[in-house]
């Protein structure tokens, strides 16, 4: 029967053994650490470019309601010279334009809780219109046929009216009509506004309110923007939006197959950058 010194002896590890499972353990540990960095900068990537697709959203979310409001209320048939006063172009051609591309204006309109009580016919002498229900304050609404807040106008009825009531706040409403036609009655009254959108040096996506302007940052890191009439009845925007990480290294390309407007600016591409598109129909033009 073997000694105790002998069984010590197989249960020993040697030296060699430990230098193998330490190697093995490095490799076991190294793919684990390689694996765990591949997934974090997949993320970083992924939380990038959903950064910009959000960024993208936002635009087409902030310009949605005033394309889908553009020229309600307004006669199909008016050159729109009526609001001439409200920004350039001196004649408006449409309620949605395009200026180069880069450039968008809209003649929207926004609905009140005020809405006509009873018919009104409109001729080319001023009317006084009843009104039931929450008659905006004096900065929406004032005599001032130079600033938007003087406009008005009635969904069914299809002419702009300006506003030449010295206290429009009260009840009637004294109005211009810029045409004939009728009010009819529980017509609602929306407030005519215009908006011009584009991109500054900042890359911030800009809304300036007309007349008077007043612009607004409503989106960060917008590479570039364009609008695109094909037609008098729709609108197509394309919206590049940036990842919030610049990188020091370019790392997109020149172009994306996505963005047909050529090449992408260099400092634009040391970012990572998503397309956003979307086309609208203009229901009233």
């Amino acid at each position: 029967m073997p000694d105790g010194s002998a069984r010590s002896r197989k249960k020993g590890v040697t030296l060699t053994e430990i230098l193998i499972s330490i190697v093995i353990l490095g490799l076991i540990m190294g793919a684990v650490l390689g694996l765990f960095f591949a997934i974090v900068k997949h993320l970083e990537q992924s939380n990038d470019i959903t950064t910009a697709q959000q960024r993208g959203e936002m635009v087409l979310t902030a310009l949605g309601p005033k394309i889908l409001a553009a020229g309600v209320g307004m006669s199909k048939s008016a050159s729109f010279d009526q609001f001439s006063t409200l920004a350039s172009p001196d004649i408006w051609s449409a309620a949605v334009m395009v200026s180069g591309d880069k450039e968008l204006t809209v003649v929207y309109s926004v609905p009140t809780e005020a809405f006509a009580s009873g018919e009104t016919t409109l001729e080319s002498s001023d009317v006084s219109v009843s009104l039931i229900g929450a008659i905006p304050p004096a900065s929406e609404l004032k005599k001032q046929p130079t600033a938007a807040a003087g406009w008005v106008v009635f969904p069914a009825t299809g002419v702009a009216l300006a506003v030449n009531d010295d206290t429009p706040q009260t009840n009637p409403l004294v109005l211009t009509p810029k045409g004939n036609g009728k009010i009819y009655d529980r017509d609602r009254l929306h407030l005519v506004r215009a908006a011009r959108f584009s991109i500054n040096n900042e890359k911030w996506f800009i809304m300036s309110d007309l007349r008077p302007t007043v612009p607004h940052k409503i989106v960060e890191g917008i590479a570039d923007v364009r609008f695109q009439k094909p037609d008098a009845k729709s609108l197509s925007v394309w919206v590049l939006a940036r990842g919030s990480t610049r990188h020091d290294s370019e790392i997109t390309g020149a172009t994306l197959p996505d963005w047909p407007f050529g090449s992408i600016q260099s400092e634009d591409r040391h970012y990572r950058l998503k397309v956003v598109q979307r086309t609208w129909g203009l229901r009233n033009q």
